[in-house]
């Protein structure tokens, strides 16, 4: 089941992105490696309702789901967006080591899309560390397209480039 996260729920996402930042940093990936996402992100995005979390006999997976224009996103480099329309950006998104391979990245991938339609988009928006093949993998999978590279905000501590996805799909 996937469900908007409360603030009950804080400590398990903590620890959630805790494990998720050590296996990125096992596997050579600086992501997740410095304060960011910070504890008060996940807060800010549980108070704006838009943070979810998939729940099975816990809580092994979570994202965020943000409407609107996300500024890293304003420049692409190397490549150009898909479309220009309004967007649903995740970010945030990981499962828990213990239930990866189980299909509940594309599990949150497709919650990601049709709670995106609910909403009244088409269209979705992502971006990883270059690294991260395994998310990459996943995003490719489920038909998000490689689009270029954007840059993190000044102000990220470590390494600033991502790959940047998008996935459009027709209204029905």
């Amino acid at each position: 089941m996937i469900r908007r996260a409360t603030l009950d729920d804080l400590d398990v996402i903590w620890a959630l992105r805790l494990k998720t930042s050590a296996l990125l940093k096992k596997r050579g990936i600086d992501q997740w490696q410095s304060i960011f996402p910070t504890l008060s992100q996940f807060k800010r995005d549980i108070d704006e309702q838009s943070f979810y979390v998939l729940v099975l006999d816990q809580i092994v997976g979570m994202m965020s789901l943000k409407e609107g224009v996300e500024p890293t996103y304003d420049v692409i480099y190397e490549g150009d967006w898909h479309q220009d329309i309004p967007y649903v950006t995740i970010h945030r998104i990981a499962v828990d080591e213990a239930y990866r391979g189980q299909g509940h990245g594309m599990e949150l991938l497709n919650f990601a899309k049709h709670e995106a339609e609910r909403l009244g988009y088409h269209y979705l928006r992502i971006d990883t560390h270059q690294k991260n093949l395994a998310a990459i993998h996943r995003f490719t999978s489920f038909g998000f397209q490689y689009c270029g590279y954007i840059l993190l905000d000044e102000s990220h501590p470590t390494e600033r480039k991502r790959l940047a996805y998008d996935l459009y799909w027709e209204y029905l």
